[in-house]
């Protein structure tokens, strides 16, 4: 490893530090031991080279070059000059889930369609409310084949959506996913985990955008694990 690779390395483990020991007193101890999988793998491997036969022509340094910085959750008064409608289509505001620097935005969020038997929420509120289903399902793809970026996005998940159809259910109305980055004080990184689980029969179609406000430089780590039972489908779009 070179080093740069090696610093930039050191970077994210220093990161991962400073909110180690809050994780260490979670009562989901599951998760606690997720993450100490994927330190221990990222402490080992470090970021991929060019040696590396899968990253043989992916110019990974604009990330490793330089040192991106966990940020603060947004304050509901720094939200006020964010305006949805401009990445939204009209039709789709009111089924949507808004996510600003990588945290769930209630207050730009707007879910309408109530259905018996399907959860859509985001994945903090999941984990407070210890959701079976993601000590079942979290982290079950992103586990194989693993890499520096799936081990940071292990390591930093901080929110994103949790969508859970139970069987021979359906949304009516598409979902729309939207992921904002707000100008902030230093080179952010925003990280983002989506759990879709969709069991037997069930249908919706899930559309995530990827927008920024701002000029300077940021990163977004983001990493969707979708699951589908017999039977079911999912249309899902990326923008």
């Amino acid at each position: 490893m070179n080093t740069a690779l090696e610093q930039s390395v050191k970077h994210y483990l220093a990161e991962y530090q400073q909110i180690a020991n809050q994780l260490a007193n979670t009562p989901l101890t599951w998760l606690h031991q997720l993450k100490q999988i994927a330190l221990t793998e990222f402490t080992a491997t470090g970021f991929p080279t060019p040696r590396h036969e899968d990253w043989k022509y992916t110019n990974i340094s604009p990330i490793t070059k330089q040192n991106f910085q966990i940020p603060q959750q947004p304050l509901n008064r720094s939200l006020a000059n964010i305006s949805i409608q401009h990445f939204i289509p009209t039709a789709l505001q009111q089924n949507s889930l808004v996510f600003i620097n990588g945290y769930f935005s209630p207050a730009l969020s707007s879910i309408n369609e109530k259905l018996t038997g399907i959860t859509i929420t985001n994945l903090a509120q999941a984990l407070a409310e210890d959701n079976l289903a993601l000590k079942i399902y979290l982290n079950k793809l992103a586990s194989q084949n693993p890499h520096a970026f799936k081990q940071l996005n292990t390591l930093f998940m901080q929110d994103g959506a949790f969508i859970q159809l139970k069987p021979n259910t359906q949304l009516a109305q598409p979902l729309y996913l939207l992921f904002i980055t707000t100008e902030e004080p230093t080179p952010n990184m925003s990280t983002i985990r989506n759990l879709i689980i969709a069991e037997e029969n069930s249908q919706a179609t899930i559309i995530e955008n990827y927008v920024s406000l701002t000029p300077n430089k940021h990163f977004t780590n983001t990493l969707s694990e979708l699951f589908l039972h017999n039977n079911a489908n999912i249309t899902h779009y990326k923008l």
